[in-house]
Formats: structure tokens, sequence, C-alpha cells
């Protein structure tokens, strides 16, 4: 009878010490799940964040091709127009040389 209790009690010793390690490995799962969530939301801020980044750069570049396209579009409106104010000289010389003679 003694024997019988000895034994159920190593028994639920045992089993209490079973119980025991088990919620220790499940409060490490846990706190390694909160982890790589927080890692997890971490990338998500990241990758958001290059998302932004990125979309800014390709604004940025599309402004400067338009700033070069109308950088070049003035130059060749102030060739045109440095052409246009010779003509015009070279008019108004022909008329004074032709109301002089």
């Amino acid at each position: 009878h003694l024997a019988a209790q000895l034994d159920a009690m190593t028994t639920a010793e045992a089993l209490e010490r079973q119980l025991e390690d088990w919620r220790a490995a499940i409060a490490g799962y846990q706190v390694d799940f909160a982890r790589e969530r927080e890692a997890v939301q971490l990338l998500k801020n990241e990758v958001a964040r290059l998302c932004d980044e990125a979309a800014a750069l390709e604004r940025g570049e599309r402004e400067a091709k338009e700033a070069l396209e109308l950088a070049s579009e003035e130059q060749q409106l102030e060739s045109e127009c440095r052409e246009l104010e010779q003509t015009i000289a070279a008019v108004r010389n022909w008329r004074a040389r032709g109301l002089t003679q």
C-alpha cells in the first residue's frame, strides 16, 4: 500500500515537473513569437519606407527629365529669338539703306 502511494506521488511529481517544463516552453515560444512578430512589423515598416523613397525618387527623376526638356526648349527658343532679332535688324538695315539711296 505504501509503495503504491509512493509510486503515485512520484508519478504526480513527475507530471507536475513535466507540466512546469511545458509551461516554460510555451512561455519561451510566446516570447519568440512576440519577437518575430515585432521583427516582421519592423520589416513591413522598412518596406513601406523604401516604397515611399522609391516613389519619391521616381517623381524626382520625372521632374529632372521635365526640367531638362524645358531647358532644351528654352535654349531653342532663345536661339530662334536671336535669329529673329538678327533678321529684323537686317530688314531694318536694308530699309534704311533703301531709303537713303
